[in-house]
């Protein structure tokens, strides 16, 4: 960290007790958005911050100063040992607090309260999904290690870790299963002609255990993202209630939530023909172009798309460009199977540029949202508020 950077520290611990000034949140801002180095030494301080806080036992504003001045000196330190330090040392600040020697460690500060302060802290989702076979029993696969799952007429499903496996299933006839992920869950599923599917929180797929003759067609609500097996002579159909999509081979995202008020399919690679249901207009889209279609039109929108912008978090990423605050806090309350109210409606339409890790704590993306913009969040339980700062 060169000379000018000095008194980020001091911003950083001013911004985490809310006495940053507007002028000094412009600074830091700034500073942190100069680099994704810059970008992941504030999440690294964020995220060790909040496991010193939930320890904390003496004075708030010359530890919070002093904890990150201890941070950042590790900045200056080559990147490859940064983290095992500064996880190193975060782990000796929370041993040594509570120990009369924190009264050296941080100048002899006066202990004010021995209680610890525990701060709501939300967990990312994780892989759990409801299974329904074909005589309507359900399998709970949360929490279930891997397995061999016997359905009917010799269905075989093999499970491992978040995902199921249905390419050793032999049957003459249809069989359907339907797999439903919970709000704060994920899963994956490879079929039975070696498709690959992974399902985003929230979403149900109906799908045949094994594809015979004709058109290989699932049904989908919520959003997914596949991965098709190329096979001319049968084509892939993604049902959705508004839109059907059909291909040969290819890779693209579908989202078709019922409370997003519209549908986006997006290609990256291959091509799709896209069918409003309603009204059986079609459209074809080439990679790395989106087909929109909203609840207040008959028609498609067809535009070019940062096409990782809507598949990034099938790779354990949260990327938002410009999205709108009330956009970004659904994506993240379905995720993290939190509430959201906005205190004050006029903030859902504050817009917001990052990119956020997906299996992290909320609180860590929170603040990263709360430093770049004029809000801030409150967790109560399982609510977030979004209010005015």
């Amino acid at each position: 960290m060169n000379s000018n950077n000095e008194n980020i520290p001091d911003l950083l611990s001013d911004f985490c007790t809310g006495k940053i000034s507007d002028k000094n949140l412009v600074i830091l801002n700034t500073w942190m958005e100069r680099s994704g180095e810059n970008k992941k030494q504030v999440r690294d301080f964020l995220k060790i911050y909040r496991s010193y806080r939930a320890y904390e036992a003496f004075d708030e504003i010359q530890a919070d100063h002093a904890f990150a001045q201890i941070l950042f000196r590790v900045g200056k330190i080559k990147r490859k040992r940064t983290i095992h330090l500064v996880r190193s040392i975060a782990a000796i600040a929370i041993l040594l607090i509570g120990s009369a020697f924190v009264f050296y460690w941080f100048n002899k500060t006066d202990v004010k309260n021995l209680e610890p302060e525990i701060a709501e802290v939300i967990e990312p989702g994780s892989g759990k999904a409801t299974l329904i076979l074909g005589d309507g029993s359900f399998i709970g696969l949360e929490g279930m290690g891997d397995s061999i799952i016997q359905g009917l007429e010799g269905t075989v499903i093999l499970k491992k870790e978040a995902n199921l496996d249905y390419q050793n299933t032999s049957v003459n006839e249809e069989v359907l299963n339907t797999i439903r992920i919970p709000r704060g869950g994920e899963y994956s599923l490879t079929l039975s002609d070696g498709t690959k599917v992974w399902l985003n929180s929230e979403s149900e797929l109906t799908y045949p255990v094994k594809f015979l003759k004709g058109q290989r067609v699932v049904t989908l609500k919520g959003e997914a993202y596949f991965k098709v097996t190329e096979d001319i002579e049968h084509p892939f159909v993604v049902n959705s209630p508004k839109i059907s999509l059909e291909v040969l081979g290819t890779s693209f995202n579908i989202k078709s939530y019922n409370n997003d008020n519209k549908v986006e399919a997006t290609l990256i690679e291959g091509n799709v023909r896209l069918v409003n249901l309603v009204n059986k207009e079609e459209v074809v889209l080439s990679p790395g172009e989106q087909g929109v279609l909203t609840s207040t039109s008959t028609l498609f929108e067809v535009k070019q798309v940062d096409t990782w912008l809507y598949t990034s978090w099938k790779d354990g990423m949260f990327v938002f460009k410009n999205l709108a605050l009330e956009n970004i806090m659904k994506t993240l309350s379905r995720w993290y199977d939190v509430e959201v109210r906005f205190e004050n409606p006029n903030l859902k339409n504050l817009h917001f540029s990052g990119d956020l890790e997906r299996y992290e704590i909320i609180n860590t993306h929170l603040d990263m949202i709360s430093m770049t913009t004029n809000v801030e969040f409150k967790i109560i339980g399982n609510v977030v508020y979004v209010n005015d700062k």
